[in-house]
């Protein structure tokens, strides 16, 4: 009796990744089922050529001979090989050396080529032939037997093929779920909060290829855009304020994800004003001891890509931020918004990423104008010797809440600086949107503001700069400001501009 064949396959899970054992065990399947073919039909050599229709190539899986003078090349490109004629091949077909083609053309045997017959074996998927079966010999018998080990054959390599990609495929869906792991890790809660939330917004615009997401925080005068992504496309302005009817809105009316896909541009993401909206959108609410703090808007132009899976990592992805954020050391009261202070104006660390993501969009989308400003007025030591702090606190109250303009063209966000210092983030689409805003501070020195039984009028001094490319980073763009500022404080003029 032969000596019985004997390979053992490698299954230790550390020795390589599940998808690479598997790839392997597939091809050393494929090599044993050629043998057993070859060797069941009594043919000298046997081989299983795929046929790449897109580099032009047949390439070889498996091939086994019992003839020393055999070697076959691993791709061969359509026209250098005689089964050029028979890559669409649909039946399976008998040639012979000499009439169907030459001697010379058998280039995978040395010198001369001992056998005589070559049967051709097509296997098909889904009506295209992609992959054929060689098997090469001196007699041109075929038997019943040989027919029906052909036949098995032919099925075994059908389900093998279909078994292996089913199972690739749940294996691509397990190790998504490992990359899935590792991203939520990456939420740290150690982080500043602005910056988790920043780190979240990148991360779900990491699962669009045409889309964006924008995350509204509630102020002094409601809830406004205060992010964008770095890389979303048809992005509502920041500053721009949440209205009724919208996804937004009704994420944060039931305090759940909030899914719709837009036909005619409707339902609107956050505003009226915003881009027309195509595609779908996700409105996930950001919750905190229950309590509505945030809302990320995702959207991308192909409403496919939202499938359940996606769905839930986006809105998981969320969820397990606000636990972070509630399990770390900085923990916020049910009644106050996290990310604006007392007076209403946002705090200084979630302005700060602001800024960072327009300097990133300003390369990206140069359409976009973005100014950032710092300003205060004139009376404030007057202000602190006349009234006490519930007046005082009020007053800023009121500026935060007057100085933040909501036009068809131009918005903003209000900033806490430091007490009665403000800045202030503008955003337009004319490139000299930032006069709509000066011209709306200049009125509100000539309104007056109640404090206490008196009605007063401030004069407020301003210093800003345009964002633009050149600009390096945030502490750059701060410190252009600061000296802005203090040139008009200086020089009492209304504005000055860097």
């Amino acid at each position: 009796m032969p000596e019985v064949r004997n390979h053992v396959i490698d299954n230790d899970p550390i020795a390589e990744k599940r998808e690479e054992r598997a790839l392997r065990n597939f091809k050393q399947v494929l090599r044993e089922m050629l043998y057993l073919l070859m060797q069941s039909t009594r043919c000298d050599t046997a081989s299983l050529h795929w046929v790449n229709k897109d580099r032009k190539q047949f390439v070889l899986e498996a091939s086994c001979s019992r003839l020393e003078q055999a070697m076959f090349q691993d791709r061969v490109q359509f026209e250098n090989s005689y089964l050029e004629d028979y890559q669409d091949l649909t039946e399976p077909i008998q040639l012979e050396v000499g009439v169907h083609l030459q001697p010379e053309q058998l280039t995978h045997y040395y010198k001369e080529a001992p056998v005589r017959f070559l049967n051709v074996l097509t296997f098909m998927n889904r009506g295209d032939t992609v992959a054929l079966t060689v098997l090469e010999s001196a007699d041109s018998t075929i038997t019943s037997e040989d027919e029906e080990a052909v036949v098995s054959y032919t099925n075994a390599l059908g389900n093998l093929l279909y078994t292996f990609l089913e199972l690739s495929d749940l294996s691509v869906n397990e190790s998504q779920w490992v990359e899935y792991d590792e991203m939520l890790d990456q939420v740290n809660s150690r982080d500043d909060h602005a910056l988790l939330l920043d780190n979240v917004m990148s991360q779900l615009q990491g699962f669009l290829h045409k889309g964006g997401v924008s995350m509204l925080c509630r102020g002094a005068d409601g809830w406004r855009v205060v992010l964008n992504s770095a890389y979303s496309a048809n992005a509502p302005a920041i500053g721009s304020v949440l209205h009724e009817n919208t996804i937004a809105y009704e994420a944060l009316k039931s305090g759940k994800p909030e899914f719709s896909i837009h036909f005619n541009g409707n339902p609107r993401r956050v505003s009226t004003s915003e881009p027309i909206s195509q595609g779908a959108s996700l409105a996930i609410p950001l919750l905190l001891h229950d309590r509505r703090q945030a809302v990320f808007v995702v959207y991308d132009e192909n409403p496919l890509l939202f499938k359940e899976s996606i769905k839930h990592k986006l809105s998981n992805l969320v969820r397990v931020a606000s636990l972070k954020m509630m399990a770390s050391r900085e923990s916020y009261k049910v009644n106050t918004d996290f990310m604006a202070n007392s007076t209403g104006a946002f705090t200084a660390p979630i302005v700060e990423r602001t800024i960072y993501r327009q300097l990133k969009r300003t390369r990206l989308f140069p359409e976009e104008h973005t100014w950032v400003a710092m300003f205060s007025c004139d009376e404030i030591n007057t202000l602190r010797t006349r009234y006490g702090m519930e007046d005082l606190a009020d007053i800023q109250k009121q500026v935060v809440r007057k100085s933040v303009m909501q036009g068809e063209q131009t918005s903003g966000i209000i900033g806490f600086h430091a007490d009665y210092i403000y800045t202030a983030v503008i955003q337009s689409s004319r490139e000299d949107g930032i006069d709509d805003w000066l011209a709306h501070m200049l009125l509100q020195q000539e309104k007056p503001y109640e404090c206490s039984e008196d009605e007063i009028k401030l004069s407020f001094r301003v210093g800003y700069t345009r964002l633009s490319s050149e600009a390096t980073d945030v502490y750059q763009v701060l410190k252009s400001i600061k000296t802005a500022f203090s040139d008009a404080s200086r020089s009492s003029k209304f504005s000055v501009e860097v």
